[in-house]
């Protein structure tokens, strides 16, 4: 019997140093760890707000600029002349290709607007130019 209880101290003193052998991670490296990993996901976050921010901002300035620029129009003294511009209302995207409108997210489609491509003003034509998306004047026509 004592031999048995002799191989089982042997075992269970063999067991408790392998035991004794493996790193521990302590609390605080874990810790560390963790807020490590918030702290990147939590930049990650605003580069991402930052740039959807950025891109919005960008494609209204780019739909403004090339939206074109209609100082000229007084609506007292000009009229339109021709019907030809394609447009569409305020929060649709024009798909020329199709002649249609479709609103940011792609699931609604409404019909194109036919804007005005030419005005008179006080004796001047006011005529849009499509290949380079600017208003060209005419004295007189």
């Amino acid at each position: 019997m004592r031999k048995m209880n002799g191989r089982k101290q042997k075992k269970n003193k063999m067991a408790k140093l392998k035991k004794a052998k493996k790193p521990e991670i302590k609390k605080n490296e874990i810790y560390k760890i963790v807020i490590s990993c918030v702290l990147v996901l939590l930049f990650v976050l605003i580069l991402g707000l930052v740039f959807k921010e950025l891109s919005q901002k960008e494609s209204k300035n780019a739909k403004n600029s090339s939206a074109e620029d209609i100082s000229f129009y007084d609506a007292d003294v000009c009229r339109c002349l021709e019907r030809e511009r394609l447009r569409c209302n305020e929060g649709f995207e024009l798909d020329a290709e199709n002649r249609l409108c479709r609103n940011v997210n792609g699931k609604e489609v409404t019909n194109v607007i036919l804007a005005c491509s030419k005005y008179e003003c006080s004796g001047n034509i006011y005529e849009f130019n499509f290949e380079n998306g600017k208003w060209e004047t005419k004295t007189g026509e």
